[in-house]
C-alpha cells in the first residue's frame, strides 16, 4: 500500500473528521422524510457510537491490513444501515474502495461497492415501500438509486483509473493484477515463439 500514502496520509483523517461532524451534525437534526408512507428511521443510540467507531478506526490499519480494514469498514457500515438508522457512514467504505482499486485488488474492492451499494438499496427499500405516491416512490427510488451508486462506484472506478495512470507512466513500479482477474490469472503472459 506504499503507493497510495497519499491517499492514506490526507484520505484517513479527512474521512473520519467527516464522519464524526455528520453523526454530531446528525444528533441535533430530525430525521429525512421525503414523503407520506416513509419508513421511520432508527433513533441514535450507542450502537451508533459503536458502529461509528468499528466503521472509522480499521482506516488508521489500512495501509498494514487491507484486507481486514476493508472487511470492517464494509461490515460496519453494512450493520449501521441494515439496523435502519439515517444514511450515513458512507466516508469509510468508499474510502477503501478507492484505494483497494488504486493498489490493483479490483475484486475486493469491487466486491465492497457492491455490498454497500446492495445494502443500502434495501435500506432504500425499507424506507421506500410504504410511499403511497408512486411519484414520490419513483423519485425516491431514482434519487437514492443514483446518489448511491455514485457513492460506491465512483470511488472503485477513480481507483482503477489511478491504478491505469501509474502502470502507464511506471510500469515497473506498478502492482500487478489481482489473481484470477485477468485470463492467465495475474501471470505474466507466455511469450510465444
Amino acid at each position: 500500500m506504499r503507493r497510495a500514502s497519499v491517499l492514506l496520509r490526507v484520505g484517513v483523517p479527512v474521512a473520519i473528521l467527516l464522519e464524526l461532524g455528520a453523526f454530531l451534525g446528525s444528533l441535533s437534526g430530525s430525521p429525512v422524510a421525503l414523503g407520506e408512507g416513509w419508513g421511520a428511521t432508527r433513533e441514535p443510540d450507542v450502537g451508533v457510537w459503536l458502529l461509528l467507531g468499528a466503521g472509522c478506526l480499521p482506516l488508521l490499519g489500512l495501509s498494514r491490513a487491507p484486507r481486514a480494514a476493508a472487511l470492517l469498514c464494509a461490515g460496519s457500515y453494512v450493520a449501521y444501515i441494515l439496523s435502519g438508522y439515517e444514511f450515513g457512514l458512507t466516508l469509510p467504505p468508499m474510502l477503501v474502495a478507492l484505494v483497494l482499486a488504486a493498489e490493483g485488488r479490483r475484486l475486493s474492492a469491487w466486491s465492497l461497492a457492491g455490498g454497500c451499494l446492495a445494502a443500502t438499496l434495501v435500506w432504500v427499500d425499507g424506507r421506500a415501500r410504504g410511499i403511497l405516491d408512486p411519484d414520490v416512490g419513483l423519485l425516491v427510488w431514482v434519487a437514492f438509486g443514483a446518489v448511491s451508486a455514485i457513492f460506491f462506484l465512483i470511488p472503485p472506478l477513480i481507483g482503477e483509473l489511478l491504478m491505469a495512470r501509474r502502470r502507464v507512466r511506471f510500469p515497473e513500479a506498478a502492482p500487478a493484477p489481482e489473481a484470477g482477474l485477468s485470463p492467465s490469472g495475474g501471470r505474466p503472459p507466455r511469450e510465444r515463439g
